[in-house]
């Protein structure tokens, strides 16, 4: 039989838990959390009462934990009934001071598309406890753990340690990835519900910038600046940037989203404000507010990343499709050019591959 710990009166937890009143400062918080499974097993990954700061009726939150793009992480999923005061001990809210009560217990954990299941099952046991009997369900998006007796911190004698319902192996797939506590609830003996708070339990690390394709990204340039043709989101920007300044009559005209724009450039504009006056023509066209088209200014492939702030850029760059870009100017010297694509990076996987057949080729050749 599974020890608990906590002395609280069950009524005056699930009115702390649910919100219908405010506990008293010692009321246990139920805290959700993971750990990866090479630390120690649910040890506590921050500080509640700094979280807490100063208030001890809030509610601490746990930080998500932080998993890389394209790589497997195995997880304890935890919870841990923690009180910021001495008197109330740490534990299960499953004992009346008679003695321990039956709780089932049901967690749901959701994945959004970033984010994959890879495998789900009970968390292995710790030497010092005897675990209740959980399962485990899963699929691509989803977890959910559902057990009897008390899951919601058993920590024996660490107050720092919560109690492990499962383990999960993660795949980040997105840089937007998040894994969270969608839904869960305890149901004591007496019938009395308990509700667990919605936390985010772990989000993907944004790798964007490392000179390296992961994930979803659609290049990566080695730099996390806009208007060089892969954006700050690793993703392929469409656009073009200016050189020149504007003669008597310059007609710029284009097509964005399947929407023509036409720009005519003030008489003696330089590049700068050639590209500010367009940004402002795309972001005031009412057909292209209603898709979600904008448009950016952006420092031209030419201005180092750091020479100035985007303001002083002669690019424009959207979030949008660019095609049929030309420009007319009489007697000025303004021309327009496409922003070239970025650089393809290697994906890591083809970099190890190469540098291993370049290594095997020099030992071949000598």
């Amino acid at each position: 039989m599974p020890r608990c710990f906590s002395t609280a009166p069950i009524p005056t937890l699930v009115l702390a838990l649910t919100g219908l009143a405010p506990g008293a400062s010692a009321d246990p918080f139920p805290l959700l959390y993971a750990t990866p499974t090479t630390a120690t097993q649910c040890q506590l990954p921050f500080d509640p009462i700094a979280e807490q700061g100063g208030d001890p009726s809030a509610q601490p939150i746990p930080p998500p934990i932080q998993i890389p793009l394209n790589v497997d992480t195995d997880l304890d999923l935890c919870v841990l009934n923690w009180s910021p005061s001495p008197a109330t001990p740490t534990g299960t809210p499953c004992e009346d001071g008679t003695g321990p009560k039956s709780c089932a217990v049901k967690l749901t954990y959701a994945a959004n598309p970033g984010i994959e299941v890879r495998d789900a099952l009970p968390a292995p046991a710790r030497p010092e406890e005897d675990y209740p009997d959980y399962k485990v369900m899963f699929d691509a998006g989803s977890v959910t753990v559902v057990g009897g007796d008390p899951i919601l911190g058993d920590n024996g004698t660490a107050p720092d340690t919560g109690f492990p319902v499962a383990r999960v192996t993660l795949r980040g797939l997105l840089d937007s990835g998040v894994f969270e506590m969608q839904f869960g609830n305890q149901l004591k003996e007496d019938f009395q519900l308990a509700l667990f708070p919605n936390v985010v339990i772990a989000t993907t690390l944004n790798l964007c910038g490392n000179g390296s394709i992961e994930g979803a990204e659609e290049c990566d340039d080695n730099n996390t600046s806009d208007g060089d043709g892969c954006s700050s989101l690793c993703e392929v920007e469409e656009g073009f940037f200016f050189e020149g300044t504007a003669g008597s009559s310059a007609q710029l005209s284009f097509t964005l989203d399947g929407v023509g724009v036409t720009v005519d450039v003030i008489p003696g504009f330089d590049a700068t404000q050639a590209a500010t006056q367009t940004v402002a023509t795309v972001n005031e066209n009412a057909t292209l507010a209603t898709q979600s088209v904008s448009a950016v200014q952006a420092l031209a492939p030419d201005q180092p990343p750091g020479s100035g702030a985007s303001s002083t850029g002669r690019a424009v760059t959207s979030n949008g499709s660019v095609t049929d870009l030309s420009l007319v100017d009489s007697g000025g010297t303004l021309s327009v050019m496409p922003l070239p694509a970025p650089e393809p990076a290697v994906p890591l996987g083809f970099l190890a591959g190469a540098l291993l057949l370049r290594s095997l080729a020099r030992r071949r050749g000598r």
